[in-house]
């Protein structure tokens, strides 16, 4: 009867995919207003800001299953570009895994060596603190790079996959 849901880009997919929903209730997320409420209320902030997120969008089954190559591809692509980047400037990248497994450390690390720092979620607003505190956020299409952007802070969504389907709408 009722779907709440982000805003009107899921709308619009599920009109265009024909499922029968009485009434859409965009209410935006819930997790996002959850995590800045519990920020505000802790007064939590980080030591050190980073510059550069990478909003990591790493998945085991993706990697030694090789489930979803078109993925795998645009995460490879985007991260090369990082690494020309972070090595041409000198600076380190900040990067919130998906998991916290040691394969998806391993993974960034045989890429950025030392040049990169892991921030693990110890809580659910962790990661939620450090994007709001990033001067620029990166991602593929990710959840948390769409909350990031909600809150008016700097995402650079980089779809390398070569299909339109993980592209960010910018339409509300």
């Amino acid at each position: 009867k009722y779907f709440f849901c982000f805003g009107n880009h899921e709308v619009k997919s599920y009109q265009k995919f024909g499922h029968f929903v009485e009434k859409f209730v965009p209410v935006g997320s819930l997790r996002l207003s959850w995590c800045l409420k519990k920020i505000k209320q802790n007064k939590l902030t980080v030591k050190k800001k980073p510059h550069i997120l990478l909003i990591s969008q790493w998945d085991e089954k993706m990697i030694g299953e090789n489930l979803y190559p078109e993925f795998l591809y645009g995460i490879e692509k985007l991260n090369d570009f990082l690494k020309k980047f972070i090595d041409k400037h000198n600076i380190k990248l900040n990067i919130i895994p998906r998991s916290n497994s040691k394969r998806e450390k391993n993974y960034y690390k045989a890429i950025f060596e030392y040049k990169m720092e892991m921030i693990y979620k110890k809580s659910d607003f962790i990661p939620y603190l450090y994007v709001k505190n990033a001067k620029l956020n990166i991602t593929i299409d990710s959840t948390l790079g769409r909350e990031a952007y909600a809150i008016g802070k700097k995402v650079l969504f980089a779809n390398f996959t070569r299909y339109k389907m993980y592209d960010t709408p910018t339409d509300n």
